[in-house]
Parts: structure tokens; C-alpha cells; sequence
């Protein structure tokens, strides 16, 4: 007699945003880490052949290397950020409500207290990362809300 074949535990679809925000901040960590490897890996940190700086004065080694420091603190956010999203999915919200406020006060800076002279050209990724972590924040909020309403 044959024996039935045990069941595979299935998952079920409860509408949880989780597997979605954690493909987003994977992305998230994918692009720090491309980013800030650029910045720290490049000769002149790319503030020549990316940005367009003029580094024929005195003050370009101190422009190469706080790019190269802000490279560095890049790479550490995109570790931080894949590893909360491929093992500790418990701080997904916080994550994505710090992204939202660090680049919401990158923007900030950027358009309000300290503009520079000419347009930086990853001004549009800090635009769509604020959106996008901003947007994260809303719908886990969103989705808290409603699943508090489901108990008496």
C-alpha cells in the first residue's frame, strides 16, 4: 500500500506588504553599494568624471576624499540595508522611515540651506529614494492600521 505524500506547507497570501519591502530595500542596499563603491573605489572618488567638479584647485584632494568618506558610509548603509532585508525583516519599517528622513534632509540641503553651484547628478535617484522609502513608511502604516481594526 502506497503512503500519501505528506503535505507541503503552502504560504498563504494575507496581504502582507513584507515580501514586497523587502525586495525595495534589497534594491535599496544594492544601489548604496554600487553607489558608495564608486565613490571609494574611483581614483578621484568620480567628483571629475561623474560630477563634473573642477579639481585644478587646491581644495580637490579635500573634495576627493569627503566623497571617498561618504562612499564608504554608502557601502555600510547597503550592507545594513541587505541584511535587514534578507534577516531581520523586524526592522523593516524603521528602515525605511530612517531612509525617508535621511534623504528627506539630503533634499532638504540640497534645495534649501546649502544648494550647489551646479546640479549634482544623482539628485533624481535622492528624489525617488525619498518617494519610494516615503511611500514604504505610508503603506506599512496603511496596512497597521487596518489589521488593528480587525480585532474587537
Amino acid at each position: 500500500m502506497d503512503k500519501p505524500l505528506p503535505q507541503t506547507a503552502t504560504p498563504k497570501d494575507d496581504g502582507s506588504l513584507e515580501p514586497f519591502m523587502r525586495i525595495v530595500l534589497a534594491m535599496l542596499g544594492v544601489l548604496d553599494l554600487l553607489h558608495g563603491c564608486v565613490h571609494w573605489v574611483a581614483p578621484e572618488s568620480a567628483a571629475g568624471s561623474i560630477a563634473g567638479m573642477d579639481l585644478s584647485t587646491s581644495s580637490a584632494p579635500n573634495i576627493v576624499y569627503l566623497l571617498a568618506a561618504a562612499g564608504i558610509s554608502q557601502v555600510a548603509w547597503g550592507v545594513v540595508y541587505l541584511y535587514i532585508a534578507l534577516r531581520e525583516r523586524r526592522f523593516l519599517g524603521a528602515i525605511f522611515l530612517l531612509e525617508a528622513l535621511k534623504s528627506g534632509a539630503l533634499l532638504f540641503t540640497e534645495y534649501v540651506t546649502k544648494p550647489p553651484v551646479v546640479p549634482i547628478p544623482g539628485r533624481y535617484l535622492h528624489m525617488t529614494t525619498f518617494v519610494t522609502a516615503a511611500a514604504m513608511v505610508f503603506l506599512s502604516l496603511r496596512q497597521t492600521s487596518e489589521s488593528l481594526q480587525d480585532f474587537p
